[in-house]
């Protein structure tokens, strides 16, 4: 995909539902590549970075969190970095312009654009819940495979220069430093990994302590504020971002505000606010109501 097709794209958001199969082909091949070379721990300067909770096919809102980022006129950045923390399919109405204009924004700003993966990026549930239906009755079977190899690659954390570490749903049972995630195998289609599923699916609850199985979330697990502490100590962490939990407000604190769940899809089960969080070059924490 050339240069030209993506700054097109980026221009005029709404032109990426012009895309015909073969270019989309093309836009997962070469998106591919620069998720292969990235490790699972992703490492984002000191600068100004945008961090954006689940937007589920909601393109308009991804839109609209974009122009925060970038000047589409000009193509200049307005901040250094943007990192997304997962579930970009299933749910919403336009699902395929949502992942494609990310990941034309990720093939023209590969360095400060970081996609991760979430709970939906997994044909298990995606395949549930929209994001199939939608590609099998417009492409076929073959394209939503290739959706799903390109999902497989995408990295599970990042770690800013601050020591906030960003991720989808939150820390697993056998999760103890921040080197298992980096050494979590890449590839892997369904996310079969214990650690690897547990850090995509489980969420905080600020009234158990250890873990406890969730029966609301098919099987994973909620932590408690006493091993969430214990990891943050363990890991010399500030604090903790991560998406997956609907919030009427777009966003949530929890454990004495050292974790922070934001959820950047507005009109969600008829709510209408989102929000998107905010990391200021000196380390200053703030979040955007969208």
């Amino acid at each position: 995909m050339t240069l030209d097709m993506i700054d097109k794209i980026l221009h005029d958001p709404d032109s990426v539902i012009e895309l015909e199969e073969q270019q989309i082909v093309t836009l997962l091949t070469e998106v591919a590549k620069i998720f292969k070379q990235e490790p699972n721990l992703i490492r984002v300067p000191q600068g100004n970075i945008l961090v954006v909770g689940d937007t589920h096919g909601n393109f308009k809102a991804t839109k609209g969190i974009v122009a925060r980022f970038l000047d589409i006129s000009t193509m200049d950045r307005l901040y250094d970095s943007i990192v997304f923390l997962g579930d970009y399919v299933d749910k919403g109405a336009r699902q395929i312009e949502n992942i494609n204009y990310l990941f034309a924004l990720k093939l023209r700003f590969p360095q400060h654009v970081i996609l991760l993966r979430g709970n939906h990026e997994d044909p298990e549930v995606n395949s549930r819940y929209g994001f199939r239906s939608a590609v099998c009755e417009q492409f076929g079977g073959e394209l939503y495979s290739h959706y799903n190899t390109v999902f497989s690659l995408l990295p599970a954390a990042a770690l800013t220069w601050n020591r906030i570490l960003a991720l989808h749903g939150g820390i697993a049972r056998e999760l103890e430093s921040l080197s298992q995630i980096r050494e979590l195998p890449k590839g892997l289609i369904k996310a079969e990994n214990d650690i690897l599923q547990e850090v995509l699916w489980n969420d905080p609850n600020d009234n158990i302590s250890g873990f406890e199985f969730n029966f609301n979330r098919e099987g994973f697990y909620m932590f408690g504020q006493d091993v969430f502490e214990h990891f943050m100590e363990n890991n010399k962490l500030k604090l903790m971002i991560r998406a997956h939990e609907f919030s009427p407000d777009g966003y949530m604190y929890h454990f004495d505000n050292k974790l922070l769940t934001i959820f950047s899809c507005p009109d969600y089960r008829g709510q209408s606010k989102g929000a998107v969080a905010e990391i200021t070059e000196k380390g200053e924490l703030n979040v955007i109501e969208l």
